[in-house]
Parts: structure tokens; C-alpha cells; sequence
């Protein structure tokens, strides 16, 4: 399976430890070298913009995609999580394929839990970070929230108020930001 969010992507295997090899083997191969498909590309953007529609036609779903953009500006927290259906509808499977390049150059963690031999993991780490290169891992700078108090969006024809208040905890780097990022996950 995988996953992304604002400041991580996760894949995880899941397979008895008789296969651990195996596994090992899928996840180079799916880091390494994906296949990143023209008809794959272009049926993820349709999705996507399907998506980016269906979040702006409802009253929470603008408020939460309109949010980070708000209160992070230009840093890269503000951006639209699903971009702006003109930046999607011309991104194709060779930006798909630079993006993950810069992605997977960053230092990565491995897990492995359960049933296994660790001699058998510690061989499969290596091979994958001689793999993936070890990049050098891009810091981002600390965001600045908006000197604005107030976003009002609207949506025509509705009749339905939507408030939220949010306001800052600690920041990136901060001794609690990992208790709160486990609270939040």
C-alpha cells in the first residue's frame, strides 16, 4: 500500500517471513523504477480533477482545501494538497517521473516488524540505500502563518455558514512536533 501526506509518503509490504526477500525485492523495484504509465498518468489526473471538483462544491471540503493556502502563503505548507485543476490537467508521466526522483533522493526510514531474521533485514537496508542513492534531505524553512484573521469563501447558492477557528501549536523541529504528529496520525 502507500500513502502521502504534507511532509512524508509511506509504502509498506505485508507478507509471512518466509517471502521477506521477495518483499524486499518489490519495494527496489517499486522505488527504483516505476512504471509510471501515459494511460496510468492520465486516468489519475481525470480522478484528480474529478476530486479538486467534488472538494470545491462542498462547504467543508473548500474550507479545508482553501485553509493551508491561506495561512502558509507560499510555503510549500500552503500548497493546495491536489493542486489547481490547470497545474493537474498539464501534468504527465515524465513530471510524475522527475517528482519522484527529487522525492526518493531524500533520507528514508525503513520498519520492519514482526516474525523476521534480522541478518536478512540488514542485508535487504543496504542493498536499498545503495539503491535509492542517499540523497542529501532538503529542510524546509519554518512557515509564517498569515497576518489575516479572516477567509470568507462562498459558494452560490448556499445557505449555510461554516466557521472554523484554527490557531498555531508548536513548529517543525520543535521538541513536541513528534508527539503531535503521532497525536494527529
Amino acid at each position: 500500500s502507500a500513502s502521502a501526506g504534507r511532509q512524508s509518503f509511506s509504502l509498506s509490504v505485508d507478507a509471512p517471513s518466509q517471502y521477506l526477500d521477495d518483499m524486499f525485492g518489490l519495494l527496489e523495484s517499486t522505488l527504483t523504477r516505476p512504471a509510471m504509465a501515459k494511460e496510468e498518468a492520465a486516468r489519475v489526473r481525470e480522478n484528480q480533477t474529478a476530486s479538486i471538483t467534488q472538494r470545491e462544491e462542498s462547504p467543508t471540503g473548500l474550507a479545508f482545501r482553501r485553509m493551508f493556502p491561506f495561512l502558509f502563503g507560499s510555503h510549500p505548507y500552503g500548497y493546495l494538497s491536489q493542486g489547481e485543476k490547470d497545474a493537474v490537467a498539464k501534468f504527465d508521466e515524465t513530471k510524475a517521473r522527475a517528482f519522484w526522483r527529487e522525492q526518493i533522493a531524500q533520507p528514508c526510514v525503513l520498519v520492519v516488524a514482526g516474525d523476521y531474521d534480522e541478518a536478512q533485514v540488514l542485508a535487504a537496508a543496504k542493498t536499498l540505500s545503495t539503491a535509492l542513492g542517499g540523497g542529501k534531505e532538503k529542510r524546509l524553512e519554518t512557515p509564517e502563518w498569515t497576518k489575516e484573521k479572516a477567509l470568507g469563501l462562498h459558494l452560490p447558492g448556499r445557505n449555510q455558514a461554516h466557521l472554523m477557528l484554527v490557531f498555531p501549536t508548536v513548529g517543525y523541529g520543535d521538541l513536541d512536533e513528534p508527539g503531535l504528529d503521532l497525536l494527529q496520525n
